[in-house]
């Protein structure tokens, strides 16, 4: 198993300043959801920037991106987003 070095927490930074014009993964999780968890461990295998958003340390901006329910991926391309997935699929489903 490869593990992605590309891998970003987002802390005080907004999420538009971190994004760039490759594909990327915005993440948003918390550390007590195993669903999380489980499609973490997938997002490691992919070559792709990752940014990690916590929704407990990030809520006004979780809930700004429509995040009702976690884990919900966005992935970005010319820093637009492209596709949305809510709930925990397998990364083989994108």
């Amino acid at each position: 198993m490869r593990r992605n070095k590309m891998i970003e927490y987002l802390s005080n930074q907004k999420l538009e300043d971190v994004l760039t014009d490759e594909l990327t993964i915005v993440d948003f999780f918390a550390n007590w959801c195993s669903p999380c968890k489980m499609i973490g461990m997938e997002l490691e295998e992919l070559p792709n920037k990752i940014i990690k958003v916590d929704v407990d340390t990030h809520g006004e901006l979780a809930q700004s991106h429509g995040v009702m329910s976690i884990p919900t991926i966005e992935i970005y391309k010319n820093k637009k987003m492209v596709r949305i997935v809510f709930l925990y699929k397998s990364i083989s489903t994108f």
